[in-house]
């Protein structure tokens, strides 16, 4: 899977830096927090792996402001050999270095560490005491691990002992627990041990697990006391893992965008050395249709379904708010998502409801209007609101809009720009989404009659909605050639009836009809240059997907 955002961004150099009185080598390009890294090295590493460690791992990590927050840091993966630079704190290099050897522990070059859990482990001479920036309600512990299997015992990191900081992943059989200052387990279903889990105490009284990134457990949980221990790594007391690490880290409470942040930046890493186990199984997932009043439990089991796929990107639909629950609320899943730009959505007509002035809205999905285009690969997603008032003071209610005519639409501000937009793209791929559709069979539901452009000589692609509960494609005429449609329906919100087959429709399906859907659906994109290919996933009450309920290979 490629990266899809530019992780080399071009820097300064950092010039004659001193480190613990010493005068390094400087590196054109290195930030200053890696070159101290890179000065303390016994053997260096390549030029392109130092760019690597730098540019894909460090620089990302410190922009955010995450790097500040660490006490130790330490990347067992990435080297040529273990003769200090596995050993070395990345934080504060020569303070805290890293371990004392139990056994004969392995490390594999470029790989990490791996031991069996009992005589051959590291441990950490960092005593978590509350004297750093790991305190007693002010904590986070994360590992990395670069393999998919389950280990007795699973204590991976951590101190088991009165009041405990451990993390488990993966134990039992496809569970996974985590205790942070604390001894009450943070509990959640992980089927996969690799990838990051990070167990973060942001606050008094609250503790959050994150699996690669994303929030997998939110507790109010009070502390009970600090370990005042050292860490072992993949083993503690007699429990064991024999589980590979490639990274460890510890320090002050991380929120979502740290946790994210810090998870994509190790993960990319690793991918560029082509070494892990863990790979986004997918470009982009497309979410439909979530609005409260509906089945608030059936989408979060949809929300919990995505985020195991480990997306690189996730695209909405519209209907992320209610009356009652802000789009915080509802996405609060992808909140670390939201913090690195990696989802984007279309206005739906309910998300008006608890945010009528779109502040919520922009602030979630990072943008300036309620329109906007966002290039994601070979892909060009161009967001329309179909609500939007003509003078763009607000939102229109269903029959306003509707008596619009096509002239108008397109004479409008938001019209002209997204004319332009796509005249001016360069992208592959041309995807048109808003949230109300334009052709569909519906039940009894309010279409957008004014979208009904001639969208195949705009150079459109595929167009998304969604606002019907249920899942349809169609293929119909835009103009002078066919453009695909999807209706993804809903990704949590009751399903509604199928109303008489529209021209052009292919495909229809809702709960009635398959009781696969019965908590929701979503679809996943996979893009490259000549290739877009859908795929319609049903989840079940269980949590259970089920792919290739539908699918659509679009060629160039």
């Amino acid at each position: 899977m490629k990266l899809l955002t530019d992780q080399r961004p071009a820097m300064s150099p950092i010039k004659n830096p001193v480190r613990n009185g010493v005068i390094g080598a400087a590196q054109a390009g290195f930030t200053e927090e890696y070159q101290a890294v890179y000065d303390a090295f016994i053997t260096k590493p390549s030029a392109q792996v130092a760019s690597d460690q730098n540019a894909v791992l460090v620089k990302p990590i410190v922009d955010y402001g995450t790097w500040a927050k660490l006490d130790f840091f330490h990347l067992e993966g990435g080297h040529i050999n273990d003769n200090g630079e596995s050993f070395l704190n990345w934080i504060t290099p020569s303070t805290n270095d890293l371990y004392i050897h139990s056994g004969s522990p392995n490390f594999l070059a470029s790989n990490g560490f791996k031991g069996d859990g009992i005589a051959d482990l590291l441990k950490n001479n960092y005593i978590l005491d509350g004297n750093g920036k790991y305190k007693q309600d002010d904590a986070c512990l994360g590992i990395y691990i670069m393999d998919n299997i389950e280990a007795s015992g699973n204590a991976d990191f951590g101190y088991s002992g009165a009041h405990d900081s451990y993390l488990r992943s993966r134990y039992p059989t496809n569970n996974s627990a985590a205790r942070l200052n604390d001894n009450t387990n943070a509990n959640a279903a992980i089927t996969d041990s690799s990838g990051m889990v990070i167990i973060s105490r942001p606050a008094i009284n609250k503790k959050d697990y994150y699996k690669n990134g994303v929030l997998i457990f939110d507790g109010i949980t009070p502390s009970t006391g600090l370990p005042n221990a050292e860490m072992s790594f993949l083993g503690t007391n007699s429990e064991k893992s024999t589980r590979r690490q490639g990274c460890v880290f510890g320090g002050a409470g991380l929120n979502e965008t740290d946790a994210k942040v810090i998870s994509d930046a190790v993960n990319n890493y690793f991918k560029t050395l082509g070494t892990n186990k863990y790979e986004a199984q997918h470009d982009i997932i497309l979410l439909a249709d979530k609005e409260s009043q509906y089945d608030t439990t059936g989408s979060d089991d949809v929300d919990y379904s995505v985020l195991n796929k480990h997306p690189e990107h996730v695209v909405t639909l519209g209907d992320y708010a209610s009356a009652t629950r802000s789009i915080n609320d509802e996405l609060y899943l992808y909140k670390g998502y939201s913090g690195v730009n990696k989802i984007f959505g279309a206005w739906g007509n309910h998300d008006g409801a608890n945010d009528p002035t779109g502040q919520q809205f922009y602030n979630f999905y990072n943008q300036i209007k309620s329109y906007y285009s966002k290039v994601i690969g070979n892909v060009e997603f161009f967001f329309v609101d179909t609500l939007l008032k003509l003078d763009e003071t607000g939102w229109d209610i269903m029959g306003d809009v509707q008596s619009r005519t096509i002239a108008q639409v397109k004479a409008s501000t938001q019209g002209q720009w997204l004319i332009n937009a796509m005249a001016n793209s360069s992208a592959a791929w041309k995807v048109l989404v808003y949230h109300i559709p334009t052709w569909g069979s519906n039940f009894n539901l309010n279409t957008s009659p004014q979208m009904a452009w001639d969208w195949y000589d705009y150079g459109v692609d595929l167009i998304l909605n969604s606002h019907f509960h249920f899942y349809e494609r169609l293929l119909v005429n835009t103009g002078t050639g066919d453009v695909p449609i999807i209706n993804c329906g809903t990704s949590g919100a009751s399903q509604l009836t199928i109303g008489t087959p529209a021209t052009g429709s292919i495909i229809r399906i809702n709960d009635s009809l398959d009781v696969d859907f019965a908590s929701g659906m979503f679809i996943t994109m996979d893009e490259s240059p000549t290739e877009l290919a859908l795929n319609l996933h049903a989840v079940d009450n269980n949590r259970n997907v089920i792919a290739d309920k539908d699918t659509l290979v679009l060629n160039k």
